[in-house]
């Protein structure tokens, strides 16, 4: 995964921050992959993780897409 195709958002709630990792499928598609307490760097076995989701996501889109 590229510096492109890797993302992360942070958030507070209550003094805990947090880190929301998440990746593009297509131009408008936003997939979370999950979230994790903040430290200074995301951890190695969490960028794997989220890879792993990435590569699920983009193996059988339809599966991972909410339909009403």
């Amino acid at each position: 995964m590229s510096c492109r195709e890797k993302f992360s958002s942070r958030a507070s709630y209550q003094g805990i921050h947090y880190r929301i990792l998440y990746f593009f499928s297509g131009k408008a598609n936003v997939v979370l992959s999950h979230g994790i307490t903040k430290e200074r760097e995301v951890p190695a076995k969490e960028i794997d993780r989220a890879i792993q989701r990435r590569e699920q996501v983009k193996s059988n889109f339809e599966q991972y897409t909410f339909q009403p």
